[in-house]
């Protein structure tokens, strides 16, 4: 991932559906150019690729999606089953998660 000065994780909305979060969002990009921006767009694993509705402004200098799966839904409910006791536990919880 390139160096920005701002990374954001939304939901996957963007830039493939107009209005909402999407539209708040390349708001946001456009109003502060002097900024460089990573997006994370989170979607779920039965979405399909649609058509960019947003061009992508200057500053966004990497997007990328993580695709949710089945799999990954159930193991982030189990991961959030186990109460960890120690920070260790928890760490390898999010690993599997990410």
């Amino acid at each position: 991932m390139p160096d920005t000065d701002v990374c954001l994780i939304v939901e996957g909305c963007y830039p493939h559906i107009a209005g909402g979060v999407s539209s708040w969002l390349d708001w946001l990009l456009r109003q502060l150019p002097e900024l460089d921006f990573s997006v994370v767009a989170i979607i779920s694993g039965s979405e399909e690729a649609l058509a960019p509705r947003y061009i992508a402004p200057d500053n966004l200098k990497h997007f990328s999606v993580v695709r949710l799966n089945q799999r990954t839904r159930k193991t982030f409910r189990q991961s959030f089953r186990i109460r960890p006791d120690d920070q260790s536990a928890l760490a390898g919880a999010l690993t599997n998660l990410i």
